[in-house]
């Protein structure tokens, strides 16, 4: 567990912090702190004024730097990167050589993957519900496994070959969880 050797931002020297590995999971440049019970190991690095807090758990290979915070159960990890003043919460996973930046947020259930970037003022949010996984962005939503744009929304249900009744239930419910979305990040 790190214990603060001067004082910065919010931190006073003498206070606890998280977790780490080893000293290379935490930059001793700049205001990057690792707080409460957040663990960052392996070959992750926190540098420039990042922050890791709550349970996240930051590993493999990462980069969390410039003013991002990565925090709640979120996991980041393989490869991937969260920088500039991006946001990575709840109970969202990046992983592979997913790249989170600028002033995007991804949290919910979301899940960033392989070759996955998201950047400026995106959003990306996952909610879980019978019987599919929705993850939506301002521009795509993915259910389950497919992908298409919310225009595409109706024709991508009924292509799955679901009954009538099952059609309209998955249409009045992704249709108050994108009401819900939309109003919670607007």
């Amino acid at each position: 567990r790190i214990k603060a050797l001067k004082s910065f931002s919010n931190v006073k020297a003498g206070d606890l912090g998280g977790y780490i590995e080893k000293l290379d999971n935490l930059s001793e440049y700049g205001d990057a702190w690792v707080y409460e019970d957040a663990r960052v190991y392996e070959d992750a690095e926190v540098f420039g004024n990042a922050k890791v807090f709550g349970n996240a758990r930051v590993y493999k290979n990462v980069e969390v730097s410039g003013n991002a915070w990565v925090f709640g159960d979120a996991k980041v990890y393989e490869d991937a990167k969260v920088s500039g003043n991006a946001m990575v919460f709840g109970d969202a996973k990046v992983y592979g050589d997913a790249k989170v930046y600028e002033d995007a947020k991804v949290f919910g259930n979301a899940v960033l993957r392989q070759h996955d970037e998201i950047s400026s003022n995106d959003q990306f949010i996952a909610v879980s519900m019978l019987p599919h996984d929705i993850t939506v962005t301002y521009s795509s939503i993915h259910i389950g496994c497919m992908d298409f744009s919310i225009d595409q929304l109706d024709e991508a249900i009924e292509h799955e070959g679901y009954n009538e009744a099952k059609i309209e239930y998955m249409k009045k419910h992704i249709t108050i969880i994108l009401e819900t979305i939309l109003y919670k990040i607007s």
